[in-house]
């Protein structure tokens, strides 16, 4: 096989083996010794804001940084790093500050990123499961404390910056359906948390009307995770997929029906209806692809 000159003489290959890897129609060749280059990056923050703070340390790890410097007015010093570390601690995994300068905090990757993430992606399943519970005994016990949701956002947010990671140092081992899988079921979460802060103070009224359609948008879910996870073929999936597009059209019939604050509830249901229809359709493409690659095996 001749590869360009420029690439052996670039990554020092003369005389040395490469790494080839089939990934479906491509062939990937690597260096055998090759490890991937070391990211860092020194970036202003303007704004001593915690949202803008999270924003921007989401922004670097989802691009891959293993090491980024924070730097901001002097004058911010004491607020800024406060700040830092609450973002740290409650919504980033595998990060930490590993030094504070007097006009910048450098934040470091501590945990290696792995290519096998299947162990987080059932994590984040399992998350939206438990949030769907918890959303639904609140609503039918007319419960004010969500707290419990608060944490499982959390973790929810904390599964993010791994897999966005991953996704961004591993591009040619994900497939784009694995991340759209990923982001579906990330959404389903959001808007879960959005519906029961919007939904905790109203009345019983109102939180009655929603509580059949949750308990079956969760069965649904669970039914999907069942279906993709246990091996089942992908007709199963089809079945979840028009029962997800019926829930999506009897949510609409209600929005419809209703006037004012409810309908504004009943959107966030519509949403996830919606978006575990997709969910179930970026599950369905994984499952045909692994078909056809087992078939060609």
């Amino acid at each position: 096989m001749t590869v360009p000159k420029e690439w052996v003489d670039r990554n020092k290959l003369s005389h040395k083996e490469i790494k080839i890897e089939e990934q479906q129609n491509q062939l990937i060749l690597q260096a055998e010794d090759y490890k991937r280059p070391f990211k860092e990056r020194t970036i202003f923050v303007s704004y001593n804001n915690v949202n803008n703070i999270r924003g921007i340390i989401f922004s670097m790890i989802r691009l891959g940084y293993d090491r980024f410097e924070l730097a901001f007015k002097k004058e911010d010093k004491e607020e800024f790093v406060k700040n830092t570390r609450h973002v740290i601690d409650n919504y980033i995994y595998g990060y930490e500050i590993s030094e504070i300068k007097e006009k910048s905090c450098v934040i470091t990757n501590i945990v290696p990123f792995t290519q096998e993430i299947d162990a987080v992606e059932k994590k984040s399943f399992h998350i939206v499961k438990e949030t769907f519970i918890e959303v639904i005994e609140l609503l039918k016990n007319n419960k004010k404390n969500i707290e419990e949701i608060n944490n499982l956002n959390k973790r929810m947010v904390q599964c993010d910056s791994i897999l966005r990671h991953n996704y961004s140092n591993y591009p040619l081992k994900n497939s784009p359906f694995k991340w759209q899988e990923y982001r579906d079921c990330y959404v389903i979460q959001r808007e879960l948390f959005n519906l029961i802060r919007a939904l905790v103070t109203k009345s019983k009224t109102q939180k009655d009307r929603v509580v059949p359609l949750l308990e079956k948008l969760s069965v649904l879910f669970d039914q999907i995770y069942l279906s993709y996870y246990k091996g089942s073929n992908p007709g199963e999936l089809e079945k979840t997929g028009i029962l997800a597009a019926e829930l999506e059209e009897k949510t609409i019939q209600e929005i419809n029906r209703i006037k004012e604050v409810d309908q504004i509830i009943l959107c966030y249901v519509f949403e996830i209806a919606r978006t575990l229809n997709m969910f179930n359709h970026s599950l369905l493409q994984i499952k045909f692809q692994e078909e056809d690659q087992s078939s060609k095996g």
